[in-house]
């Protein structure tokens, strides 16, 4: 008897799983992208060679430091481009004159919501930003669109603090 009980739920338990019901709709759901692609460049041309992002979101924070290699990152996803990200031909590797440096970063930050980026480096002053986050689709799919934001890096009055 209780064999043939047990062996009754399991059997409901499997048909409920595998049912075709699907409450969210993930159907209807858009895929999911970056909640923000963030274009960083600095006034006077060149990043700084210890230009930093920082990102806090949710109840975590990222970081990405210029010039970093085999660094793991859960959210926050920077490509160094040696001529402006969005001119013609921007890409990594193009040649940037004789520094070689990176004339910009472009980061996607895949937050699933709204952040908070800091930027830093060289003599400029801190830079930070509240990026806010725009769903796609219904509510119920929770996937976000791709908000695109540009800073850039600009030398700061002596008198005001960062």
């Amino acid at each position: 008897m209780f064999r043939e009980a047990a062996v009754s739920i399991a059997c409901a338990c499997s048909a409920l799983a595998c049912s075709n019901d699907d409450p969210m709709n993930q159907a209807a759901c858009p895929k999911p992208l970056p909640a923000f692609s963030v274009k960083i460049t600095a006034m006077d041309g060149a990043l700084p060679a210890d230009t930093k992002v920082s990102v806090h979101y949710g109840a975590a924070d990222e970081e990405y430091t210029l010039g970093e290699e085999g660094v793991a990152h859960d959210s926050v996803f920077c490509k160094e481009l040696t001529t402006r990200a969005g001119d013609a031909g921007a890409e990594a590797g193009a040649d940037a004159g004789t520094s070689g440096a990176p004339l910009s970063l472009q980061c996607d930050l895949w937050t699933q919501g709204s952040a908070e980026i800091k930027v830093t480096g060289g003599d400029y002053p801190p830079l930070e930003e509240q990026l806010e986050a725009e769903l796609n689709g219904p509510p119920e799919c929770g996937t976000v669109k791709t908000v695109e934001y540009d800073i850039e890096l600009t030398p700061g009055d002596a008198g005001t603090p960062p």
